[in-house]
C-alpha cells in the first residue's frame, strides 16, 4: 500500500498529512511495535519493504438493476409497444479486510495519480412505439 506507505514518512515534508498509526512508533525501550523510530538523521522511514504488504480480501457489489415492466394491457391501451423503467447502482458497496486502499489496484500497490471507482445511480425508462 504505497500511499498508506507515503503517511508514514515521519513528517519529513511540513505540511503533509501523516498517519495517525504514526503515535504507536517505537519510543523508548520496551516499546512493542511495528513503527520504527522516527529521527531527523533516519530518513529512510518508507523503504521498500514487507511492513506495507496486505492480504486485503474484498467482496464488491459491482452492478446491480432493478427493473418494471409495465403489463402489456397497460401499455398497449396507451399506445406503445414496451415501457420498462429502472434503476441501475454501480459500485454501491465494498467490503475489504485492509482499510484504505481500493482492492482492485494494481498488483504492483502504486494509487497515486488515479481515479476512485465511483459510486453511481441511474433512473432509466425504455419507451417502445
Amino acid at each position: 500500500d504505497s500511499s498508506y506507505a507515503s503517511l508514514m514518512s515521519g513528517f519529513e515534508t511540513v505540511g503533509y498529512q501523516q498517519s495517525p498509526d504514526l503515535a504507536a512508533r517505537w519510543q523508548e525501550p520496551g516499546d512493542i511495535t511495528d513503527v520504527p523510530l522516527l529521527l531527523a538523521s533516519q530518513n529512510d522511514h518508507t523503504s521498500t519493504s514487507t511492513r506495507f504488504l496486505f492480504d486485503n480480501d474484498y467482496v464488491r457489489l459491482k452492478a446491480i438493476t432493478l427493473g418494471y415492466n409495465l403489463p402489456q394491457n397497460v401499455v398497449e391501451s396507451v399506445g406503445m409497444d414496451r415501457f420498462r423503467v429502472y434503476l441501475r447502482g454501480d459500485n454501491l458497496w465494498t467490503w475489504q479486510s485492509h482499510s484504505g486502499i481500493d482492492p482492485e489496484q494494481s498488483l504492483a500497490g502504486t494509487t497515486n495519480n488515479r481515479s476512485y471507482i465511483m459510486k453511481t445511480v441511474s433512473l432509466g425508462l425504455n419507451i417502445e412505439l
